[in-house]
């Protein structure tokens, strides 16, 4: 669904709030069908082949945490969980922090495979490397602002970069957690640590 304001500037031009918007749903539409190719080569879904690459970032997540992130219902993101397991790829362990939670994890075969996407994805990231430093990053610290905007909004329903996080001090630009200042590349896009800031932070 395209957006209805701020598409056009008063003298007709598209606005640069669409341009971005444009810009970025062009990058996704990429992303996925170069995900979608690599998941009909191993037999997978769609959703399937997300939930690799989510997992093989290292991070056991629940069930919920990735209904969220990946933004479909819980009952889909289970069933999908199920097929996994089902293929020797992924396996739920307890929840060291909630005895009645369990933990999503990739099996080896499963983190082969996952290396194997990012493997197959990663002529995409290095397509940014033509651009200077400086620019990837302000584009950066532009997206995960946009990002944290639309999470305050209720459009993204999980965030888990430094702008939405109680760690994050505005001030120095720095972590708290870490102890440590932030350059514009130091942002994260998907924190292990990242807590949720209380509202009105």
């Amino acid at each position: 669904m395209r957006p209805t304001t701020g598409e056009e500037c008063q003298d007709g031009r598209v606005s640069i709030d669409r341009k971005l918007f444009e810009a970025v749903e062009r990058l996704g539409a990429a992303i996925d069908a170069a995900l979608r190719r690599f998941a009909v080569d191993h037999g997978l879904s769609l959703l399937q082949a997300q939930l690799l690459e989510t997992l093989g970032e290292g991070t056991p997540r629940r069930i919920g945490d990735l209904a969220a992130e990946l933004a479909v219902s819980l009952p889909t993101v289970s069933d999908a969980v199920g097929s996994l397991q089902a293929k020797g790829l992924a396996r739920r362990v307890p929840d060291p922090d909630d005895r009645r939670g369990v933990l999503v994890v990739l099996s080896e075969e499963g983190e082969r495979l996952a290396a194997l996407a990012r493997k197959t994805l990663g002529p995409m990231l290095t397509a940014a490397a033509e651009v200077p430093e400086k620019d990837r990053e302000i584009a950066l610290g532009v997206l995960l602002r946009t990002i944290a905007a639309l999470y305050r909004m209720g459009f993204i329903t999980l965030d888990r970069s430094c702008f939405t996080c109680r760690h994050y001090d505005p001030g120095g630009p720095r972590c708290l957690l870490l102890q440590m200042p932030l350059r514009p590349a130091d942002l994260r896009v998907r924190c292990p640590e990242h807590t949720p800031a209380a509202a009105g932070d």
